[in-house]
């Protein structure tokens, strides 16, 4: 195995049973002792990539950043120079076998980091005490397809062996259909990132079949240098934020598709709490994306969505969303950041609109509401049922650091508006008209019975998990 080349001046770790304590060097009967990380290794260098790496830069963290598509690389590394960050580029040698041939690494070391590294104490004298290095975090986001992934998951695991930790980005993939391809499970994890990452306080710590404590140590101490908060969730399918999203994006999309204007969706998805459109988010995050994390929701829920027929044809036309410049609204060249209107589609996502209008007919600003928002009620009170994270309290962290959402009171308090015997009644004349409102039969009784929505969510969450 090949010198990964460590570097200094990182956070460490000691694991002592199910407690982690930040800031400390070995000390006597200490398990396991690591770095939170040594190296970082970034690999994919496209829209989520680059935000990854950007969010490493501005928390002063080194990264390498890969890519087999040098151009790719060349592209990230410009935005990243035009926002401040700057490195050298590089061979991609320190990675062989992980691509072919005219793939590129570019490290990039922010001024801050550099300085430590120079600053850096000395080398500990035997008999005192000394970190115990973890020599690699590597960081995979790549397509999201489970072939390639397991390609890239198998070399990484044959070229560092036991000296790194691997955590795969991915929003849509089981960890149980990726962790097969490393010979170390124990040392494979999910990091998933929200976009914008900048702008997410948050990042899933998703926990294989066979992941150690210790990987999850270095992944939630990795996570808390990037100034984010970690929330350890169970390998089940779109983990909590993509579970909770997907059948709010699909809900959008079918309403724009029945008659509902992009201004209507806007406004009732914000007055919820959501932070803007749930089309804009679609254009941010990437039509492809969405698609991905769509379809593994429908796969594995195939009860619980009617999926939209706009989402691919926008595809089909090559609206891919703010980072091609065009999605379902329209971004100049210099103005990525925001649509030109968010009361009008971009044309030809209009006439994407239009061959797949279906039922369409008039829609009240409370209709709309609900049929955005009924859904990620009863996905939030499923995936608590099964486990995927302990309470609701995890719920509104995932709601708050993953997706923005803003509400004095938080996610479920704005049920209670309404009331859990009002919310069970709506629940009951939808769900048989629409896939994402047909709650289960045990959540309805629950609503009904129960003082409070958030109550209600508590006590169908006991029963027996799926």
């Amino acid at each position: 195995m090949n010198d990964p080349g460590l570097t200094s001046g990182t956070i460490h770790t000691v694991v002592e049973g199910a407690t982690v304590v930040e800031g400390a060097t070995v000390v006597e009967g200490a398990t396991v002792v690591e770095e939170a990380s040594g190296r970082i290794i970034l690999i994919g260098a496209g829209v989520v990539g680059r935000a990854i790496a950007a969010a490493h830069l501005q928390a002063g963290i080194a990264v390498d950043l890969v890519d087999s598509d040098a151009t790719v690389l060349a592209a990230a590394v410009t935005e990243l120079r035009e926002a401040g960050h700057h490195g050298p580029l590089e061979n991609a040698a320190s990675v062989p076998g992980a691509f072919p041939a005219g793939g590129a690494i570019v490290t990039l070391r922010p001024a801050a980091t550099a300085a430590a590294a120079a600053s850096a104490p000395a080398a500990a004298s035997p008999g005192e005490s000394r970190p115990v290095p973890l020599p690699v975090l590597v960081i995979e986001s790549i397509v999201e397809r489970r072939e390639p992934k397991r390609g890239l998951i198998t070399a990484l695991d044959q070229h560092f062996g036991d000296a790194a930790v691997i955590a795969t980005n991915t929003s849509s993939l089981r960890l149980a259909d990726l962790e097969t391809a490393t010979e170390r499970p124990e040392r494979f994890c999910g990091l998933h990132f929200f976009m914008p990452v900048e702008r997410r306080a948050m990042v899933e710590v998703v926990r294989g079949s066979r992941t150690d404590e210790a990987t999850l140590a270095v992944a939630e101490a990795h996570v808390r240098r990037l100034h984010k908060r970690p929330l350890r969730v169970a390998d089940s399918p779109g983990f909590v934020v993509n579970r909770i999203l997907s059948p709010y994006l699909n809900q959008s999309m079918l309403l724009l598709g029945s008659g509902v204007a992009p201004g209507r969706i806007r406004q009732m998805a914000m007055q919820f709490g959501m932070p803007f459109s749930p089309l804009e988010l679609v254009d941010l995050i990437g039509a492809r994306t969405a698609f991905d994390a769509g379809r593994a929701f429908w796969q594995a829920f195939p009860g619980r969505i009617d999926p939209a027929p706009v989402l691919p044809g926008m595809i089909k036309a090559g609206l891919g969303g703010r980072a091609a410049g065009r999605g379902f609204y329209s971004y100049g060249a210099a103005e990525k950041s925001q649509p030109r209107s968010f009361e009008s589609l971009d044309p030809a996502a209009q006439a994407v609109v239009e061959r797949y209008r279906r039922d369409e007919r008039e829609w009240t600003p409370d209709e709309v509401y609900e049929q955005l928002s009924l859904p990620m009620l009863i996905e939030a009170a499923c995936l608590l049922r099964d486990r995927v994270v302990a309470s609701t309290d995890d719920v509104e962290i995932a709601m708050r650091g993953g997706l923005d959402f803003s509400s004095p009171d938080g996610f479920f308090a704005r049920f209670e508006v309404l009331g859990p015997a009002t919310v069970a009644r709506r629940l009951r004349e939808l769900g048989p008209r629409y896939k994402a409102l047909a709650a289960p039969p045990e959540f309805l009784t629950a609503l009904e019975t129960q003082p409070s929505v958030k109550a209600a969510v508590e006590v169908f969450a006991r029963g027996s998990a799926r």
